[in-house]
């Protein structure tokens, strides 16, 4: 996956999931850098995604959030 994900929804809501990168090139550890656009804002983290267990299936692995994203996009 090369391109971002990007869920839009009306008034300019938006919600981006970037592509998986490998920042130390050993396919154990993974980092994703997500954002939520709204009313003039912006909230972005990067949750890193590692490898625990055998394998290499997403079901398998921990998510840790490398910060919060407080708030929600209003309906």
């Amino acid at each position: 996956m090369s391109e971002p994900f990007v869920l839009e929804a009306a008034g300019g809501r938006r919600w981006i999931v970037g592509s998986p990168q490998d920042p130390h090139g050993d396919g154990y550890v993974q980092t994703v850098t997500t954002e939520l656009h709204d009313d003039g804002m912006t909230a972005s983290t990067v949750v890193k995604i590692d490898g625990q267990g055998r394998g290499s299936r997403l079901g398998r692995r921990r998510m840790v959030g490398q910060g919060r994203l407080r708030g929600r996009l209003r309906g």
